[in-house]
């Protein structure tokens, strides 16, 4: 029997044996590129004390590149925000729990 996550596949021979594979199931976004985890954790510090923009100049100066290889927009830095629940502000940042309903404009 398989699990969640997982694949089973039983073929039946003529002979009447049964052979049995369980395979892992494709995870959707698992060969999607990724912002290096050490450069997201260096947001996530950088977000209570600094904007987007700055945290932004602060990674670039810093050496840090997105998954594509490019330099760190304001842009980039609110999605990872965003994603990850921290609250936008100037330097006022927090991580807001799962299912606040407090807008993010």
């Amino acid at each position: 029997m398989s699990r969640a996550g997982q694949i089973e596949v039983q073929i039946r021979w003529r002979s009447g044996v049964i052979t049995r594979l369980i395979v892992e199931r494709y995870r959707r976004g698992t060969d999607s590129l990724k912002t290096p985890g050490a450069a997201v954790d260096r947001i996530h510090e950088l977000a209570s004390t600094l904007n987007y923009a700055e945290i932004a100049m602060r990674l670039n100066a810093e050496g840090w590149h997105t998954a594509h290889g490019r330099s760190f927009t304001s842009q980039h830095v609110a999605y990872i925000c965003r994603r990850d629940g921290l609250a936008r502000g100037t330097g006022n940042m927090r991580l807001m729990p799962k299912g606040d309903p407090e807008k993010i404009h």
